[in-house]
């Protein structure tokens, strides 16, 4: 996950090819390599280690998978690239990401970029 974190693709690389690799171990928040890819933006990263079998459904201590953390961070470029390995919004669990309701478009979200508060 150091690896991963720190944005070294030729270790990232050698790693990946060995026998064994657990790409799936979580941190203690749940943060797995996937999920620290999604964070850092780094697609390339994310294509091998889809690739190579890690988990796309993991949820970290936030109920968030890969997809939701990148969501968090306004990672665009990151949420297309998910969204070719089949994760979107609704894998993500449709889910904010603190927990609160369930969101779909058009609803208090909308006042809020219009006023800049929520509607009570």
């Amino acid at each position: 996950m150091l690896a991963v974190k720190s944005k070294q693709p030729k270790l990232i690389d050698l790693l990946l090819e060995v026998e064994g690799v657990k790409l799936d171990m979580q941190t203690k928040r749940g943060f797995s390599a996937l999920m620290i890819a999604a964070w850092k933006g780094d697609n390339a990263t994310i294509d091998k280690l889809v690739a190579k079998g890690a988990k796309v459904d993991l949820k970290d201590g936030g109920r968030r998978n890969a997809w939701g953390i990148a969501h968090d961070w306004h990672n665009e470029t990151t949420l297309e690239c998910l969204g070719k390995h089949g994760m979107t919004y609704k894998s993500h669990g449709a889910r904010w990401a603190l927990g609160g309701g369930t969101w779909t478009p058009g609803r208090w979200w909308d006042g809020v970029a219009a006023f800049g508060t929520r509607p009570v």
